[in-house]
């Protein structure tokens, strides 16, 4: 997985899927409604904007993924358990609709190659994975993405 390719999953691909995604949309596995996904992806790219102070959460051996995830190919493994969260429980909603989620998803993809445009050699903090670089966040992300695009039948397995 190439850098190029990568921004171009982000800022073209992903979009254009993301329009197909409905409130009515099925996940294939696990418990997430399509409104709850596309805020959990948001708040990636809000974490990878933005230097929030935010420490490491829980690492990788804690959800059971490698903890070289970011800087290989493997794939985001099925049924991760999101950090702080029970067996079975969701996030919150933040946003009062899935078309308000999906343009802050928008907002922060676009957020997050702005800050890196700015900052081309900070590292922000990613909750499980710790400090990532500009390239390891954007292949979390693109694998990230696909990870819940699949999930949800955007993308094919």
């Amino acid at each position: 997985m190439d850098m190029t390719h990568s921004i171009s999953f982000i800022t073209e691909t992903a979009p254009g899927l993301l329009k197909q995604l409905t409130e009515d949309s099925v996940a294939r596995w696990g418990i997430m409604q399509p409104q709850h996904m596309v805020e959990h992806l948001s708040v990636l790219f809000y974490l990878s904007s933005k230097d929030v102070g935010l420490g490491v959460l829980a690492g990788p051996e804690k959800i059971g993924v490698n903890p070289d995830l970011v800087n290989n190919d493997e794939v985001f493994p099925r049924m991760i358990h999101g950090v702080g969260l029970k067996v079975g429980e969701t996030e919150s909603l933040r946003f009062a609709s899935l078309d308000e989620a999906k343009q802050k998803f928008l907002k922060g993809l676009n957020g997050f190659f702005r800050y890196f445009e700015q900052h081309p050699d900070h590292t922000l903090v990613h909750p499980v994975f710790g400090p990532l670089t500009y390239e390891q966040w954007l292949r979390f992300h693109h694998k990230h993405i696909t990870h819940h695009f699949t999930q949800f039948g955007l993308i094919a397995e």
